[in-house]
């Protein structure tokens, strides 16, 4: 049988093929869509992505924040268990809405054109 998490790739009109290399936020595209082959027209279509360092069953996952410029029409971003940097968040420009759950964050002061702004941490130890 065919590996599913090289099914998913982002292809493009200059260079025919780029794989989205974050696996969480490949299963999520392929999700939300519901198909396997995503086209830059596909990814004009999200306006929210989440970007998680763990997947469900709680192995680590590596995270790509230069992604993020694929998706044109990006409104809201939740990004879990991260650790985010100033050039982090630099990266992150002008979304709208940004969600931050169990992430540490060196400076949020570059995110003054957040609208909405959400941090939650959880208590783990519970």
């Amino acid at each position: 049988m065919e590996d599913v998490d090289n099914t998913i790739k982002f292809i493009d009109n200059e260079d025919n093929q780029h794989i989205i290399k974050n696996l969480e936020l490949r299963k999520f595209i392929q999700f939300k869509l519901n198909q396997d082959v995503i086209t830059k027209n596909n990814l004009d279509t999200i306006n929210e992505i989440i970007l998680d360092s763990k997947n469900i069953i709680g192995q680590y996952n590596k995270v790509y924040f230069e992604e993020i410029k694929l998706f044109q029409n990006l409104e809201k971003i939740i990004i879990k268990n991260l650790g985010i940097t100033n050039e982090t968040i630099k990266k992150l420009g002008s979304i709208k809405q940004l969600e931050f759950k169990d992430c540490e964050i060196q400076n949020i002061s570059e995110l003054n054109k957040v609208e909405n702004l959400t941090l939650i941490h959880s208590n783990k130890s519970r």
